[in-house]
C-alpha cells in the first residue's frame, strides 16, 4: 500500500474542465500537490519524470477505458506510480498501480500479495 508520503503529486487528466477543477479541489483537501491538470493524455507523458513517485487520475468517457492509451503511464516509471481511471458516466473508478521493488524479500512478497 502507498503512504502519503509516497504519492504527494497528482495529475489530473480531464477534458472537462468544470470536472478538473472539483478534481483539483478535492486532491488538495485530502492534503497533496497537483502538479498539473491537462485536457488530454498526450499532454501528461512529457510532464512526468521516471523516477518520481505520481498518482495520475484519468477521467475517462469511453464505456471501457483503453489501456494503449493509459499503460505507458506505468510502464515508462522506475518508481511507484499510481494510475486511477475514473468515469463519471458509470460513476466508478479502476486502481492500478505499478511498484518496482528490488531485492525481493519473503515478506516483500507477501506484502504484495
Amino acid at each position: 500500500m502507498l503512504t502519503p508520503e509516497h504519492t504527494q503529486r497528482v495529475l489530473i487528466v480531464s477534458s472537462h474542465p468544470i470536472f478538473a477543477k472539483t478534481l483539483d479541489r478535492l486532491v488538495r483537501e485530502a492534503g497533496y500537490q497537483v502538479m498539473a491538470c491537462v485536457a488530454a493524455l498526450p499532454q501528461a507523458l512529457p510532464l512526468l519524470q521516471a523516477n518520481a513517485p505520481v498518482t495520475v487520475i484519468i477521467e475517462y468517457q469511453d464505456a471501457q477505458p483503453r489501456a494503449d492509451e493509459w499503460l505507458p503511464l506505468l510502464q515508462s516509471a522506475h518508481a511507484t506510480r499510481r494510475v486511477i481511471l475514473l468515469t463519471l458516466a458509470k460513476n466508478e473508478m479502476i486502481v492500478h498501480e505499478q511498484r518496482r521493488v528490488t531485492h525481493v524479500t519473503e515478506t516483500e512478497l507477501k506484502q504484495a500479495l
